[in-house]
């Protein structure tokens, strides 16, 4: 029998994780931490036959939180430096712009699952996730726990920019960089309907 859980907006969230390349002016540079917690969607749970189970998360691209102090100390030492206010709105600014989401034309990013494979509480999804218009399939290695009504899925994944045709930012002539491979951890949790 399938069960259906709606996703938290006030439990779940996902995290990307940027970090700087080593370059001349790299010191000058910050990594960056970007937090999502406005998802939305369902996740479809079939306990006799897991193949049958799948998600999908809608997330808006506009309510991301950037370089929040709270959320880069609890990333540790990478992200230990301090961020002013107006690097803050600059990196936002340049996030939404038309070089990387393109926020105006495509406010949401999506992830469906397109098979679920494994046991729990290990599990395989693969994922079709859809950026700028751009779509790529990955397999999420993720976790599950199931509590009385409520679902936990937690992991993390590598993924590169130019996989959604997003080229990494480079400034003052390629002397300071984003990697093109960042992180991405996510805890979604979700309760039954």
């Amino acid at each position: 029998m399938t069960q259906n859980y709606r996703i938290s907006k006030d439990s779940s969230q996902i995290r990307l994780l940027l970090y700087k390349e080593a370059t001349l002016l790299s010191p000058l540079a910050h990594n960056h931490v970007m937090v999502i917690t406005d998802l939305d969607g369902m996740i479809r749970y079939d306990a006799q036959n897991i193949g049958k189970s799948g998600l999908s998360v809608t997330i808006p691209v506009s309510t991301f939180n950037v370089d929040s102090e709270q959320f880069r100390r609890e990333e540790g030492p990478d992200f230990a430096s301090k961020i002013s206010d107006r690097d803050i709105k600059k990196t936002t600014e340049i996030m939404l712009d038309k070089d990387i989401l393109y926020a105006r034309k495509f406010p949401t990013m999506s992830l469906d699952s397109l098979s679920v494979s494994g046991q729990l509480p290990q599990l395989s999804v693969k994922t079709s996730i859809c950026i700028k218009g751009n779509v790529c399939e990955v397999m999420l290695p993720v976790h599950v726990d199931i509590e009385a009504n409520q679902m936990k899925i937690a992991g993390e994944i590598m993924l590169k920019q130019t996989d959604f045709k997003i080229k990494p930012v480079s400034v003052l002539l390629g002397s300071i960089k984003v990697q093109n491979e960042f992180q991405v951890k996510f805890n979604i949790v979700a309760e039954l309907e």
